[in-house]
């Protein structure tokens, strides 16, 4: 029998769909928050994900080492477009057509301003770099050490 764990942040939508599928006959997991939910899958391998892409990215979590750091959703979406092709360069054009859906923004400094938050969020306690601008193109997802001072 199919194991099938919901991700779900909504309890009503959450336990709706997972008794119309103990219904159906598969064995459910549960969890209304993506950290609980990683932890849930991995220890219990389940054999389909159902997850709520918009969960609320207080919820989501991004760690820099064991420590958690918020992120604007949309912040969230560009770290993940960038860190899904380490080392390749992502155009302003490209990332707003990922992140936003827009095949281009009305303002670059969009993406800028949201590339700097990221930057604050979770490069100021690292001891890496994550991001590297290529001026006047866009942004590369380079992990570097940063430099002793």
């Amino acid at each position: 029998m199919a194991r099938i764990m919901v991700v779900e942040d909504d309890p009503i939508i959450r336990q709706t769909v997972d008794y119309a599928l103990r219904r159906a006959g598969f064995e459910t997991l549960a969890s209304g928050d993506g950290g609980e939910a990683l932890a849930l899958a991995e220890a219990e391998h389940p054999d389909l994900v159902l997850l709520d892409l918009m969960l609320e990215t207080s919820q989501l979590r991004t760690m820099v080492g064991d420590v958690p750091v918020r992120l604007r959703l949309k912040e969230f979406q560009l770290l993940v477009a960038l860190a899904r092709e380490p080392g390749r360069l992502m155009t302003r054009q490209r990332l707003a057509q990922e992140v936003w859906g827009y095949d281009h923004l009305p303002s670059s400094r969009t993406i800028d301003v949201h590339i700097r938050r990221v930057r604050q969020a979770v490069e100021e306690i690292s001891a890496f770099t994550y991001i590297r601008t290529v001026h006047g193109v866009g942004y590369r997802f380079d992990p570097q050490p940063k430099e002793s001072a």
